[in-house]
């Protein structure tokens, strides 16, 4: 498990990203954190991995307390795969590139191979196996760093909003890609989105609000409908979902819909009931 007891952190020019964050975050659970610019997501996420130590309170990864572990340690268990994937590819093929993470565990060389091959079918970028990283669209290169953290078969995948390149129809494909790994091996995943849909699947979200203080804290820790039902009526959420201007045009002509409807189809099938 991931504890946070009490975290708060401040930038060195003193700006303040978080204050007063207590979550648990439990392996074998995809867990989404979601809020508006400036809450402190990304800061979290970097917490996590031990890329940040907080200013105040404690961050532990299975028992490590990230301001005192080895960080190559934590590396092998908290995996983070960027918003931009042009931060992370290292490499100038894309079998390298998914393989060097792997390679530098010191893994046999059968076992990378293994590795590879799973993430690379898993996540359908078989047929860019041997392709250029340079000839990729960015959509493909997210797809592909997205993969490399995954060989690396960490304890926790943190993925700080990795499908705000994607399309809707790919950034499913992805998430229900990463879902599949994560079941197989159980592992936590920790999934920082603006989008409503996909928060859904979620075991747990997370919404972070700035305080007039500064730094962004907990504003609510519960199943996705629960945060759902207050988030729509919240303009800061930090969701985005023109269907949340569409359901409460709908609740206040009397019309009582689900708290959780997410998709125009879920609209339309609540409507004929």
């Amino acid at each position: 498990m991931i504890r946070l007891r009490q975290v708060g952190f401040e930038y060195p020019n003193r700006t303040a990203a978080l204050s007063d964050v207590n979550l648990d975050i439990e392996p074998g659970r995809l867990t989404a954190i979601i809020g508006p610019n400036g809450s402190g997501k990304s800061t979290l996420a970097r917490l996590l991995l031990g890329l940040l130590i907080p200013s105040t309170g404690t961050v532990e990864v299975e028992g490590l307390d990230t301001s005192t572990a080895d960080p190559a340690v934590l590396r092998r268990l908290v995996g983070l795969a960027w918003q931009n994937p042009d931060n992370q590819l290292v490499c100038g093929v894309v079998e390298d590139d998914v393989a060097f993470g792997p390679e530098n565990l010191g893994l046999p060389a059968h076992e990378v191979d293994d590795r590879v091959d799973f993430v690379l079918e898993i996540l359908n970028l078989s047929d860019l196996r041997f392709r250029s990283i340079q000839t990729l669209t960015l959509a493909q290169k997210q797809v592909v760093a997205v993969a490399g953290v995954m060989a690396l078969r960490p304890r926790y995948l943190v993925l700080d909003e990795v499908t705000s390149r994607l399309d809707p129809a790919a950034a499913q494909d992805l998430l229900a890609s990463v879902g599949r790994w994560a079941r197989q091996y159980d592992a936590g995943v920790v999934m920082v989105t603006h989008r409503l849909t996909e928060i859904l699947p979620a075991d747990a979200v997370c919404r972070l609000e700035p305080t007039q203080a500064g730094g962004g804290r907990v504003a609510a820790f519960a199943k996705p409908d629960e945060v759902l039902r207050e988030a729509r009526h919240d303009p800061d959420s930090g969701l985005e979902s023109p269907l949340f201007d569409i359901v409460l045009t709908l609740e206040d002509l009397g019309v009582d819909l689900p708290p959780n409807v997410a998709t125009p189809e879920e609209v339309v099938e609540a409507l004929c009931h």
